[in-house]
Protein backbone atom coordinates (compact mmCIF):
# COMPACT_ATOMS: atom_id res chain seq x y z
CA UNK A 1 0.00 0.00 0.00
CA UNK A 2 2.94 3.14 0.84
CA UNK A 3 4.99 1.82 -2.25
CA UNK A 4 1.28 2.32 -4.32
CA UNK A 5 0.83 5.45 -2.71
CA UNK A 6 3.97 6.87 -2.85
CA UNK A 7 4.24 5.81 -6.96
CA UNK A 8 0.72 7.65 -7.38
CA UNK A 9 1.98 10.79 -5.55
CA UNK A 10 5.03 11.24 -7.54
CA UNK A 11 3.05 10.36 -11.01
CA UNK A 12 0.70 13.30 -9.88
CA UNK A 13 3.42 15.34 -10.30
CA UNK A 14 3.26 15.02 -13.83
CA UNK A 15 0.73 16.38 -16.50
CA UNK A 16 -0.09 13.29 -18.39
CA UNK A 17 -1.93 13.79 -21.81
CA UNK A 18 -3.53 10.17 -22.01
CA UNK A 19 -4.59 7.32 -19.35
CA UNK A 20 -4.53 4.11 -21.95
CA UNK A 21 -5.62 0.49 -21.64
CA UNK A 22 -3.87 -1.19 -24.30
CA UNK A 23 -3.91 -4.59 -25.92
CA UNK A 24 -3.99 -7.03 -29.11
CA UNK A 25 -6.00 -9.51 -31.21
CA UNK A 26 -3.59 -12.10 -30.67
CA UNK A 27 -1.94 -13.44 -26.96
CA UNK A 28 0.17 -10.93 -25.36
CA UNK A 29 2.99 -12.32 -23.30
CA UNK A 30 4.33 -10.07 -20.54
CA UNK A 31 7.57 -10.15 -22.53
CA UNK A 32 5.70 -8.97 -25.89
CA UNK A 33 3.65 -6.18 -23.44
CA UNK A 34 6.62 -4.95 -22.42
CA UNK A 35 8.51 -4.76 -25.94
CA UNK A 36 5.41 -3.18 -27.95
CA UNK A 37 5.02 -0.72 -24.90
CA UNK A 38 8.92 0.33 -25.35
CA UNK A 39 8.26 0.44 -28.75
CA UNK A 40 5.37 3.16 -28.43
CA UNK A 41 7.59 4.88 -26.20
CA UNK A 42 10.42 4.70 -28.83
CA UNK A 43 8.25 6.04 -31.38
CA UNK A 44 6.37 8.92 -29.51
CA UNK A 45 9.78 10.00 -28.76
CA UNK A 46 10.52 10.93 -32.43
CA UNK A 47 8.75 13.69 -31.61
CA UNK A 48 10.41 14.87 -28.43
CA UNK A 49 10.26 13.63 -24.74
CA UNK A 50 7.53 11.22 -24.06
CA UNK A 51 6.76 9.96 -20.81
CA UNK A 52 5.17 6.49 -20.25
CA UNK A 53 4.56 4.76 -17.25
CA UNK A 54 2.79 1.61 -17.57
CA UNK A 55 1.42 -1.77 -15.65
CA UNK A 56 1.42 -5.10 -17.45
CA UNK A 57 -1.43 -7.38 -15.99
CA UNK A 58 -3.53 -10.64 -16.73
CA UNK A 59 -6.46 -9.98 -19.60
CA UNK A 60 -9.24 -11.32 -17.71
CA UNK A 61 -11.17 -11.20 -20.92
CA UNK A 62 -9.03 -14.01 -22.80
CA UNK A 63 -5.50 -15.90 -22.53
CA UNK A 64 -2.44 -13.31 -21.97
CA UNK A 65 -2.15 -9.86 -20.32
CA UNK A 66 -2.84 -5.73 -21.56
CA UNK A 67 -1.34 -2.65 -20.60
CA UNK A 68 -2.58 -0.03 -18.39
CA UNK A 69 -0.58 3.77 -18.92
CA UNK A 70 -0.30 6.99 -18.56
CA UNK A 71 1.24 8.97 -21.41
CA UNK A 72 2.75 12.25 -21.49
CA UNK A 73 3.16 13.28 -25.24
CA UNK A 74 5.37 15.40 -26.41
CA UNK A 75 4.64 18.59 -28.54
CA UNK A 76 0.94 18.03 -28.20
CA UNK A 77 0.70 14.89 -30.30
CA UNK A 78 -3.00 14.26 -30.94
CA UNK A 79 -5.33 11.33 -30.29
CA UNK A 80 -4.87 9.55 -33.61
CA UNK A 81 -0.92 9.64 -33.78
CA UNK A 82 -1.15 7.63 -30.31
CA UNK A 83 -3.51 5.19 -31.57
CA UNK A 84 -1.44 4.68 -35.50
CA UNK A 85 1.59 4.31 -33.10
CA UNK A 86 0.06 1.51 -31.09
CA UNK A 87 -1.21 -0.09 -33.87
CA UNK A 88 2.45 0.21 -35.82
CA UNK A 89 4.56 -0.94 -33.04
CA UNK A 90 1.71 -3.94 -31.93
CA UNK A 91 2.06 -5.37 -35.46
CA UNK A 92 -0.60 -3.83 -36.80
CA UNK A 93 1.12 -2.63 -39.82
CA UNK A 94 -1.11 -2.12 -42.64
CA UNK A 95 -3.18 1.37 -43.40
CA UNK A 96 -6.95 0.73 -42.48
CA UNK A 97 -9.13 -0.14 -45.59
CA UNK A 98 -12.11 2.83 -46.41
CA UNK A 99 -15.27 1.81 -43.91
CA UNK A 100 -12.78 -0.82 -42.42
CA UNK A 101 -13.85 -1.29 -38.75
CA UNK A 102 -12.27 -0.54 -35.76
CA UNK A 103 -12.43 -4.02 -34.79
CA UNK A 104 -10.02 -5.55 -37.07
CA UNK A 105 -7.05 -2.95 -35.36
CA UNK A 106 -5.78 -3.88 -32.12
CA UNK A 107 -7.37 -2.63 -29.30
CA UNK A 108 -6.83 0.77 -27.73
CA UNK A 109 -8.94 2.64 -25.12
CA UNK A 110 -7.32 6.36 -24.92
CA UNK A 111 -8.63 8.58 -22.54
CA UNK A 112 -7.83 12.10 -21.73
CA UNK A 113 -6.02 12.21 -18.55
CA UNK A 114 -7.94 13.80 -15.98
CA UNK A 115 -5.69 15.67 -12.68
CA UNK A 116 -8.98 15.41 -10.47
CA UNK A 117 -9.12 12.06 -10.30
CA UNK A 118 -5.13 12.24 -10.28
CA UNK A 119 -2.76 9.00 -10.92
CA UNK A 120 -3.60 7.20 -7.71
CA UNK A 121 -7.00 6.49 -9.29
CA UNK A 122 -5.36 5.23 -12.27
CA UNK A 123 -2.21 3.65 -11.27
CA UNK A 124 -3.59 2.14 -7.29
CA UNK A 125 -5.09 -0.75 -8.87
CA UNK A 126 -2.54 -1.79 -11.42
CA UNK A 127 0.75 -2.18 -9.81
CA UNK A 128 1.71 -4.33 -6.92
CA UNK A 129 -0.19 -7.17 -8.48
CA UNK A 130 0.71 -10.68 -8.47
CA UNK A 131 1.55 -11.68 -12.20
CA UNK A 132 2.13 -8.15 -13.17
CA UNK A 133 5.21 -5.41 -14.39
CA UNK A 134 5.70 -2.10 -14.38
CA UNK A 135 7.88 0.71 -15.17
CA UNK A 136 8.21 4.08 -16.19
CA UNK A 137 10.10 5.07 -19.44
CA UNK A 138 11.43 8.70 -20.07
Amino acid sequence: MCIRNSYAEWLSEFEWSYYATLTTRYRLTMKSARKAVEGLHKQLSKAGNAVIFFAIEPYDVKEGYHIHALILCPNGLKYQHVISSWQHVSGNKRKPKEGEHESTWNRVELQRYNPKLGARHYVGKYIMKDQSDYDFLH
